[in-house]
C-alpha cells in the first residue's frame, strides 16, 4: 500500500513539474514573440515616417517647410537613439533564441521525418515560430537602416538642391543636428540584409554538417 502511495505521489510530482516547465516555456516564448512584434512595428512605423519625409522634400519646398521637416527628422533620430540604447540587447537575445531554437527544431524535424511522419509536425511548427521570430526583428530593422541611409544622403545634398536658401538650410541642419544611429544587435553589428542572409546561411551550413556526421556514424 505504501509503495502504491509513493508511486502516486511521484507521478503527481512529475506531472506538476511537467506542467510548470510547459507553462514557463509558453510564457517565455510569448514574451519574446510580443517583443519581436513590438520591435518590428516600431521599425516599420519609423521606416514609413522616413519614407514620407523623403517624399515631402522637393525643390518646391519653402524654407519654413524645410525647417519643419528637418525638425521631424531630428526627432526621428532621437527616437532611434533611444530604441538603440534600450532595445539592442533585447534584440540580440531574441535573435540568439530564434537561431538556437530554429537549429534545434529543424534538426528534430529532420530526424523525425525519417522515423515517423506524425512526429514531424510539432518540430516543424516550432521551426516556423522561430523563423518568424527571426524575420520580425531582422527584416524591419534592415529596411529601416536602409531608409535612414537614403535620408542621410538626401539631407546632406539638401543645400545644393535649394541654392537660394543654402545658408538658411545649412543653419537648420546644424541646429537640428543629432548623432546618427543605426539599429544594431547590442552594437556588435548593424542590422542589414547581409545579416539576415548570413545568419540563415550559418544555420543551414551547420545543419548540413551535423546531418552528414550523423549519417556517417
Amino acid at each position: 500500500m505504501k509503495e502504491i502511495q509513493t508511486e502516486l505521489v511521484g507521478a503527481e510530482m512529475v506531472l506538476i513539474y511537467s506542467c510548470f516547465v510547459g507553462f514557463f516555456h509558453f510564457m517565455l516564448r510569448s514574451v519574446v514573440y510580443l517583443f519581436a512584434i513590438y520591435y518590428g512595428l516600431l521599425c516599420t512605423s519609423l521606416q514609413r515616417l522616413c519614407k514620407y519625409l523623403l517624399q515631402q522634400f522637393n525643390d518646391d519646398c519653402t524654407i519654413e517647410e524645410v525647417k519643419s521637416l528637418l525638425y521631424i527628422q531630428a526627432n526621428i533620430s532621437k527616437i532611434l537613439q533611444s530604441a538603440e540604447e534600450c532595445l539592442s540587447f533585447h534584440a540580440l537575445v531574441a535573435i540568439v533564441i530564434s537561431m538556437i531554437g530554429l537549429f534545434r527544431e529543424g534538426y528534430k524535424a529532420t530526424v523525425a521525418s525519417s522515423l515517423n511522419r506524425e512526429a514531424f509536425l510539432p518540430p516543424a511548427l516550432a521551426s516556423i515560430y522561430f523563423l518568424t521570430l527571426h524575420f520580425l526583428i531582422t527584416i524591419p530593422a534592415s529596411l529601416l537602416n536602409e531608409k535612414l541611409d537614403d535620408m542621410k544622403h538626401f539631407v546632406q545634398h539638401l543645400p545644393n538642391r535649394m541654392p537660394r536658401h543654402r545658408k538658411e538650410v545649412k543653419f537648420e541642419l546644424r541646429k537640428n543636428f543629432f548623432p546618427e544611429k543605426r539599429l544594431s544587435l547590442w552594437k556588435i553589428c548593424q542590422l542589414n540584409r547581409a545579416v539576415v542572409v548570413t545568419s540563415l546561411g550559418t544555420l543551414l551550413t551547420y545543419g548540413i554538417l551535423i546531418a552528414s556526421l550523423g549519417k556517417s556514424h
